[in-house]
């Protein structure tokens, strides 16, 4: 939809203007021409009094009162000075905040006019759920009688075409309430449908957080392969389904793990059935488009948005406005609407500062309340896991291990014919998993021992005296030992000063318990 500051094409009759409106959207366009009316009145421009015939006499038509157009117009000057999308939804939302004095009936007038003005091409369903939900927005906390008296004003707005958007206000909010007896109520229990047996449920949300380096797009790249030929991941049965991955971060690097993937985990990229997008979009806006594509070739069992982050800058401006957190997550809950009602898996960065203990989505408790789980992505020693925080709607489950690997392939090269090395994720079994962490407790054992007979070594003696090299390079490891010695430290069993590692008196209690 254009901008409605811009002056449509105009035409002199004798004294007065005459809009002159393209043949298509012609509900939209006068809907417009009202706000411009409006726009000209309040500037008081030259031509002024045709303008206000203009104005009353559309004012008329659409029967809008000046308290609608000033919160209509205020609302779509805030979407456009803060980028916001110029949806009906948005504008009929900030309409609501704007100006109290405006009724529902009004708010619904104004959403049915730009909804009948709509492009062939766009969602004719998609503008009817938003008026219904926004009108269910509208009316919440309010008296049965008032659901009734606007059931009874969509009927008389004429929105006997408009049966399915009485059917999700009925959905929404029932005009009175229903006792159940204990078999009715139990009668409408659906089974459960996991598409990761016991954590992923098909057609809920997730969010998959996770500081820098933990594993995120790793473990989800992985994920889609063992969805997409169904096979079982951490122990667990995967159902099998086509996978879509919104890869609007970093494409390129997603391409790089996609080449290597292909090569370690034995699959055809011309053959598995997974669909990227690239690049950054609004997903609200697209959705309609996402829809047939989805249709087309069978639907999707999983949606995968890397990052959520990165897609929300397309709709919303502020990742720490609880209010717009949280209609991103309702934007994100969409894609569970696409054919094969798919589960929607997305990657985050977790809020400022955040630990292993602490790996809350960025924003307000409004998104959190949006999902149906926060799972989080950590990672040490190059292994990673995958669990829970904050919420978790369904079971609990144990922490669900993998291995971060280093490879290359001879596909990933620079320019000049360099090999460019890219991380994957591996499964690992339980019992894997307990032989990394054994292993990886032994090498802080043998550099604290070794710290103690040498004390005051350089990082690269101690990795020559442990026989820790590089298997490219063949250069002794400082980069581990240095790693190392940070863990050792937050365990207070070494110290640093002046650039030179000591052990503590705890490190020494420690070290003469290994060496016994």
């Amino acid at each position: 939809m254009r901008r409605v500051s811009e002056t449509p094409k105009v035409e002199k009759e004798g004294p007065a203007l005459t809009v002159v409106h393209p043949p298509s959207r012609p509900a939209r366009d006068e809907l417009e021409a009202v706000l411009i009316g409006w726009q000209l009145r309040k500037a008081e421009w030259t031509g002024g009094k045709a303008a206000n015939a203009i104005f009353r006499e559309l004012k008329g038509k659409f029967a809008f009162s000046d308290p609608l157009l000033e919160a209509c117009q205020a609302a779509i000057d805030h979407a456009a000075d803060n980028d916001l999308p110029l949806t009906p939804q948005h504008v009929a939302a900030g309409i609501a905040a704007e100006n109290s004095d405006v009724s529902e009936g009004e708010i619904f007038g104004f959403l049915r006019s730009w909804s009948l003005g709509a492009p062939a091409s766009g969602s004719e369903s998609g503008l009817r759920r938003e008026m219904a939900h926004t009108l269910d927005l509208l009316r919440q906390g309010e008296a049965a009688d008032k659901r009734r008296q606007a059931d009874e004003m969509l009927r008389a707005q004429g929105v006997d075409v408009f049966d399915d958007v009485r059917s999700l206000l009925d959905d929404c909010t029932p005009a009175k309430a229903t006792l159940l007896s204990s078999a009715d109520f139990v009668a409408s229990y659906q089974p459960l449908d996991y598409l990761w047996d016991g954590i992923l449920q098909r057609g809920f949300l997730y969010n998959l957080t996770g500081q820098t380096g933990a594993g995120k797009t790793a473990f989800a790249l992985r994920f889609m392969v063992h969805v997409a030929e169904g096979r079982p991941f951490g122990g667990r049965d995967v159902e099998q389904g086509r996978v879509l991955m919104l890869a609007g971060e970093n494409p390129d690097d997603v391409r790089m793990r996609w080449i290597l993937l292909s090569e370690q985990a034995g699959f055809v990229i011309a053959e598995i059935p997974v669909t990227f997008r690239t690049g950054l979009f609004s997903i609200k806006s697209e959705l309609p488009s996402l829809k047939a594509q989805a249709q087309a070739i069978g639907g999707f069992a999983l949606v995968v948005v890397d990052t959520e982050n990165a897609f929300f800058t397309c709709e919303f401006v502020d990742e720490n406005d609880n209010a717009q957190r949280g209609a991103w997550g309702r934007v994100l809950r969409d894609l569970t609407s696409l054919p094969g009602r798919p589960t929607v898996l997305a990657l985050g960065h977790p809020v400022k500062g955040a630990t292993e203990v602490n790996l809350s989505p960025r924003g307000g408790g409004a998104y959190l309340a949006e999902l149906d789980g926060n799972l989080t992505a950590s990672a040490e020693n190059g292994v990673g896991k995958i669990h829970w925080q904050g919420k978790f709607r369904g079971p609990e489950f144990e922490p669900v291990p993998f291995e971060m690997v280093e490879e290359t392939s001879p596909r990933l090269v620079t320019r000049t014919g360099r090999s460019i090395p890219s991380v994957i994720a591996r499964p690992l079994s339980h019992s894997e998993h307990e032989q990394r962490v054994e292993a990886g407790n032994t090498d802080l054992q043998r550099l604290l021992a070794a710290l103690v007979e040498n004390e005051g070594a350089s990082m690269s003696a101690l990795a020559e005296a442990l026989g820790w090299f590089s298997k490219k390079t063949g250069a002794p490891q400082k980069s581990k030992v240095q790693k190392l010695f940070g863990k050792l430290q937050k365990q207070k069993l070494v110290c640093n000063q002046a650039g030179v590692w000591s052990p503590t008196p705890s490190g020494l209690k420690t070290a003469k318990k290994v060496r016994a």
